[in-house]
């Protein structure tokens, strides 16, 4: 439905990514074979109905529901580029090539509607601009121009004109209101290239866990000393994560305040399966400010963020299984100990 959107409305595009959108995620739900592949296309499309959305609702920069929504594509765009495994390198460089987007869009919201710097945001998308068009050098360029091999289809990059013409025009330029303001009207007028024709969906794996111990259960309540440590065994199984070392196991508490623990490389035991783990480890809890029962979240993530303090959406994290929640009833330390 998408491969032929050059020169069409917004409105229709709008329509045709909303459809497509729905149609690849029962499509997911269906066949589990076909299911992390739906899923990227999925993400992709809908990545690319925010993206349209939001470049073409009046006064867009003016409003203040467009900072999260501009949040929103950032973080989908980083899962979209991080969470998949085995796409062939047309899937790639589009992924990459919508992230460059949301960094765009970023920069331009922040310049004409914040007060703050947008130096290391600049920086940001500049650092991914330059390495996408040296990327695309070892691949078969596809345009309407050129005739494609259909023999060699997996490795055709689809044609960016958004990325060439940033190249084009920016040149050694550094500057974020400058950049920003080249920025804006390339964004309007190059749409996201469409997906190309995913040759082997079945290869294509998401990062995935599930927590089998805890579990969710309210009626199951930890007890400790307020001030203390409380030991809690957690089980879990990953599935085609590509880099082991940042598996972080994420505790949320009831004040927002997130801890990112990281797991022993030990405790992380190796599938037969490739890139699959099974997770057998202890997670010290604590509710030292709380006097009555509260819930602690459990979660796990690939951290792929700076150091520094962690957020509970970090726009650098990616989730990879639902949260457990543990139920904690802190009792006050007895005078004498």
């Amino acid at each position: 439905k998408l491969r032929r959107l050059e020169g069409a409305s917004t409105q229709l595009r709008l329509t045709l990514y909303s459809s497509v959108y729905s149609d690849l995620q029962k499509l997911s739900a269906l066949d589990p074979t076909m299911s992390a592949a739906a899923e990227f296309a999925a993400l992709y499309t809908r990545c690319s109905l925010l993206l349209t959305r939001l470049l073409n609702c009046p006064g867009w920069l003016q409003q203040e529901s467009s900072g999260g929504n501009v949040q929103q594509l950032v973080t989908l765009t980083f899962r979209l580029v991080h969470a998949f495994t085995g796409l062939g390198p047309g899937d790639k460089a589009c992924a990459r090539g919508i992230r460059l987007r949301a960094l765009a869009l970023q920069l331009v919201y922040v310049v004409n509607g914040s007060t703050g710097s947008a130096l290391g945001l600049c920086e940001t998308f500049l650092n991914h601009a330059k390495p996408l068009k040296e990327s695309g050098s070892n691949f078969t360029v596809s345009s309407n121009n050129k005739k494609k091999d259909a023999s060699n289809e997996s490795n055709i990059i689809p044609e960016d004109e958004f990325l060439t013409s940033v190249l084009n025009q920016l040149n050694n330029e550094k500057r974020p209101g400058t950049v920003a303001r080249t920025l804006q009207p390339l964004l309007s007028a190059h749409p996201p290239t469409p997906l190309p024709p995913i040759v082997n969906p079945r290869a294509i794996h998401q990062a995935t866990a599930t927590i089998k111990e805890p579990v969710n259960d309210s009626d199951v309540i930890h007890k400790l000393i307020a001030g203390l440590l409380l030991a809690v065994p957690l089980d879990a199984q990953l599935s085609h994560i590509p880099d082991p070392s940042a598996v972080r196991i994420r505790i949320s508490y009831p004040d927002q305040s997130v801890q990112h623990v990281v797991p022993r490389l030990n405790h992380l035991q190796a599938m037969d399966d490739p890139h699959c783990y099974r997770l057998q480890t202890t997670v010290l809890l604590t509710a030292g400010v709380w006097s009555e029962a509260c819930q602690v979240q459990l979660s796990l993530v690939l951290d792929l963020s700076p150091p520094g303090p962690k957020r509970k959406h970090d726009p650098h994290t990616i989730d990879l299984s639902e949260p457990t929640t543990v139920m904690l009833w802190p009792k006050p330390m007895k005078k004498g100990i």
